[in-house]
């Protein structure tokens, strides 16, 4: 097989064998559209298919209307005398690839590599670190392709999407930790929530001046709480906050300590004053009063004479 017998111009046989065209089993002569069957690797072409010579094309060649297979080392063309469909089919894969049926077509692919993510049950395809999909009860962390059982190591206000299988961020600003998309849990640090639901629906930055809910926040104001108005300013529980207008409860309490001092040294000055200068005139006062018992005034000594 892959050889024709020679004839010379005359018609008659030389008895000399010629190889025929490359992935040709059996040919006319050595031209490549005379070949009658292709060898293995090669599909033959239409012409062939149609009885008569023609050309083989390897499995991994497009031409002639077919679409040739990549790393497909065996194969046939399906086309038929009566279609005009072009087919090729795969009989055997390269080593380290496997035949596989993609929208009706033979192709060859590379097994898929194991695995490795934790909790994962499907692999982005052709990498074995990345998770497409967790198994039940764990979530998929976008950021990381990773799986997790709780979101709130997936990355801050993230929360567990039940439908997608994944963890998302919340929908609501300055939440630290979601419920779902539209509750919030507890809001972050520099915030305080402005709902009366169970499950927080809106948190409001200690600084937002814009406010929310009949609320406002203070400028500069890092930490804070509602007081029992029910709307209003929030009150900032910033050490020393001061704000333009008055200020904050930390800001009140400095000033009235400092003014209670101030009062209770002028106050103890004052009594200190007062007592030593009235200890001073009683003093001065006795001995006066001494002395004119003693007899040391001179109308009192010149009386005596």
């Amino acid at each position: 097989a892959g050889y024709y017998l020679e004839t010379s111009s005359a018609g008659s046989a030389t008895g000399v064998c010629k190889p025929c065209a490359p992935g040709c089993s059996t040919c006319n002569d050595g031209a490549e559209t005379s070949c009658s069957t292709c060898a293995t690797g090669y599909y033959a072409a239409f012409n062939i298919k149609q009885g008569g010579p023609g050309k083989c094309i390897a499995c991994n060649i497009s031409e002639d209307g077919y679409i040739g297979i990549a790393n497909c080392i065996a194969c046939y063309s399906t086309t038929a005398q009566t279609t005009d469909a072009k087919n090729v089919v795969c009989q055997q894969c390269e080593d380290g690839y496997l035949k596989q049926q993609e929208e009706g077509k033979t192709v060859c692919k590379s097994p898929a590599p194991t695995c490795v993510v934790e909790m994962c049950s499907t692999c982005v395809d052709g990498n074995p670190n990345q998770c497409e999909h967790c198994t039940t009860g764990a979530y998929l962390c976008p950021q990381t392709a990773s799986c997790t059982k709780d979101c709130a190591t997936c990355g801050s206000s993230m929360y567990a999407d039940e439908d997608l299988g994944e963890c998302q961020p919340c929908d609501i600003a300055n939440c630290q930790v979601c419920a779902t998309g539209l509750k919030c849990d507890s809001c972050t640090a520099d915030s305080v929530p402005v709902s009366p639901d169970v499950y927080h629906t809106a948190c409001l930055g200690c600084d937002d001046t814009a406010g929310m809910s009949g609320w406002t926040g203070l400028a500069g104001c890092k930490t804070c709480e509602l007081t029992d108005k029910g709307g209003g300013s929030v009150n900032c529980l910033d050490p020393g906050y001061y704000r333009k207008g008055g200020l904050g409860a930390g800001g009140t309490a400095a000033i009235v300590i400092v003014v209670l001092l101030v009062l209770a040294v002028a106050g103890f000055l004052v009594w200190w004053f007062v007592f030593r200068k009235r200890g001073r005139s009683s003093r001065r006062g006795g001995a006066s009063y001494t002395s004119l018992m003693r007899g040391e005034s001179p109308d009192y000594r010149q009386s005596l004479i």
